[in-house]
This record gives C-alpha cells, sequence and structure tokens, in this order.
C-alpha cells in the first residue's frame, strides 16, 4: 500500500483507538498493580496531613504508564500495516521517543519515592534527568510568543531555551504531584487536559501528539475507575510523575512549536488547575518562611473540604474548573492557527 501522511481520518480512529486501548489496559491492570504495591510495601499510611483513613496500594501510575506505553506501540503497529506514517521526519520521532523515555524515568524515580520516601533532592534530580535526556531527543523550547513584535513575532530562546525547558517539565510534574491529594482529583485533571491536548495537536495536524494526548486520557480514565472516591488505590508519586512529565512535555512538541501570540497561554491554561495550585502554595509557604517543598493543608482542594463540600463534590468542582479553562485554551487555540 502507497504511504501516506497521517490523513485526517485515519488519524482520527488511530487517537481514539489508542485512547479506548489505554482505557482498557489500565483498568484490567490496576488491581494487579495495587497487589504487587502491597506485597513490595509501597502504601500510603494514614496521617494528621492526609485525608485517607486506612493504608492505600501505590503505585497505581505503574498502570497507567503500562497503558500509556501499550496503547501507542499498538497505535504505531496498526498505523504500519495500514501504511500511515506517524511523523513526518526525523525530528517529530526523536520527539516521540524522547517524551516515552523521559516518561520511563520519572517512573523510576516516583515508584523508588512510593517505596522510600526520597528526599526532595533525589525527587528533583530523577525529574532533572528526565527532563534533560528528552531535551536531547528534541523536547525543547525553542521560542515563546513575542507580544511586542508586529504581526505575532516570535522570540528566539537560543541556549537559554534549555534552562526554560528543564524549568517548564520539572514545573508541572511537581505541581501534578501537589494536587494529588485528593482521591481522583489529579487523574481526572490530568485526562482532561491530555484530552484537550489530543484535540490542539488534531487540529493542527500533529498526529505523534495527538497520540500521546489520547493514550495519556485513556489511561488515566482508567485508573480513574479505581481511585474515584472512595478509592481502592492510589497513583502515588509515580503516576503523579508520568502525567505531569507527559502534560509537559506533549505541551512542548504541541502547542508550543506553534509560532502563533498564544504558544504560551494556551499550555498555562490547559494546565490551570495544578499551575496557579502550585503558585498560591510556593508563595504561601514563601510568606509562612516554609521550605518550598513542605507538605500543608492549604490546597486549594482543603480550603474547598473546609468549606463544607464532601470529597466527590470538591473533586467534581475543580473537574468543572479544569475543564472550562481547557475549553478556553482550546478556543483560543483553534482560533489562533485559523
Amino acid at each position: 500500500m502507497e504511504n501516506m501522511v497521517h490523513p485526517l481520518f485515519t488519524l482520527r480512529l488511530l487517537a481514539m483507538g489508542a485512547f479506548g486501548a489505554a482505557l482498557l489496559v489500565a483498568y484490567l491492570a490496576t488491581p494487579l498493580v495495587a497487589w504487587l504495591a502491597v506485597r513490595a510495601g509501597a502504601v500510603d499510611r494514614p496521617s494528621q496531613r492526609k485525608i485517607h483513613e486506612r493504608v492505600m496500594p501505590r503505585w497505581g501510575g505503574i498502570a497507567i504508564l503500562g497503558a500509556f506505553v501499550t496503547a501507542l506501540l499498538l497505535a504505531w503497529w496498526v498505523a504500519s500495516l495500514l501504511g500511515v506514517s506517524l511523523v513526518t521526519n526525523l525530528a517529530d520521532k526523536r520527539e516521540f521517543i524522547g517524551v516515552v523515555l523521559g516518561a520511563l524515568i520519572v517512573a523510576v524515580a516516583g515508584a523508588l519515592d512510593d517505596l522510600y520516601d526520597l528526599s526532595p533532592g533525589l525527587q528533583l534530580a530523577g525529574q532533572g534527568i528526565a527532563a534533560t535526556a528528552a531535551m536531547f531527543l528534541g523536547v525543547k523550547i525553542e521560542f515563546i510568543s513575542n507580544p511586542f513584535a508586529p504581526e505575532g513575532g516570535v522570540l528566539y530562546l537560543g541556549d537559554f531555551g534549555a534552562f526554560v525547558t528543564v524549568f517548564w517539565i520539572i514545573g508541572i510534574t511537581k505541581a501534578v504531584d501537589l494536587i494529588d491529594g485528593m482521591d481522583g482529583l489529579a487523574a481526572g485533571i490530568a485526562a482532561i487536559a491530555a484530552a484537550t491536548t489530543a484535540l490542539m495537536a488534531l487540529a493542527a495536524g500533529q498526529p505523534h501528539v495527538a497520540l500521546i494526548g489520547a493514550a495519556l486520557a485513556g489511561g488515566a480514565i482508567g485508573f480513574l475507575r479505581h481511585n474515584f472516591n472512595p478509592a481502592r488505590i492510589f497513583m502515588g508519586t509515580v503516576g503523579a510523575y508520568v502525567l505531569g512529565f507527559v502534560l509537559a512535555a506533549s505541551s512542548i512538541i504541541g502547542v508550543m512549536k506553534i509560532p502563533v501570540l498564544i504558544a504560551l497561554v494556551v499550555p498555562i491554561l490547559a494546565l490551570g488547575v495544578p499551575i496557579f495550585d502550585t503558585a498560591f502554595a510556593i508563595v504561601r509557604r514563601a510568606l509562612q518562611r516554609r521550605p518550598i517543598f513542605s507538605a500543608d493543608r492549604g490546597h486549594v482542594h482543603h480550603r474547598l473540604l473546609n468549606l463544607g463540600l464532601s470529597q466527590r463534590q470538591t473533586v467534581l468542582v475543580l473537574y468543572s474548573v479544569a475543564l472550562c479553562l481547557c475549553m478556553a485554551a482550546f478556543g483560543i487555540f483553534y482560533y489562533g492557527i485559523r
């Protein structure tokens, strides 16, 4: 069959297939992962600052990662059978590999933290290694929109782009980790953001980014069946790191590759809930003269609980906020590329 370059209809089917495959694998694999976590001692015990009241298995993120990688490999295989090319050049292929490799690296760091409670420095080192590995494979912020230039010009970052890339990836990864404090919260918000990434990539003709977003959204939703209140398993640091890293990296190879005025605004909006919550946490802890990485009960979900909302109501409120922000991001993005 003659090779084609991602016809839109076929790409949509492949993205839907990746979403469905990831959802099914995550749903089926999560109980097995829960059993393995208990056997290995990767469990979360109740404490004063935590909401749950019984010992909970961690490592749910391993099921998300397994579903994510399985769905991508399956989609790639089906595309090859159909004669469809998911990448148009070597750079896209390297970026794709960079996202998957980085996700595997942060997963190892997160799984170790779930077992041994690594120090903040070691956690940061793991995230930095993953971000650097992905960057050398092409996952790099090379420019941002320049609002002061005429006709939507861009500001090229040069060597400074490496610093911005690592900062962005680590920041989003940590932001998702910080909002993972309530049943189903991080998984649901990540699924909404990943689905938005997939839709934007489809609109922009970026098949490899669309598949990454669809597979991540499917994996998060499949896991969410076991993680929504009352949860039977937590995603753990491994899950938060994988979700945060892939969301950050896919935004770099997706919307940030398009030189339009809103290239930086859109991913910030799409990831608005974890970004804004993290920003407020940093300011709050700085004003209280506490370490930035220290834990507290001042996050937005804790504040909503203090207002009298139940866990489910709190999560649904934050889902709604995330959905509104993502809809706004998609609207701005779609208008910008037309």
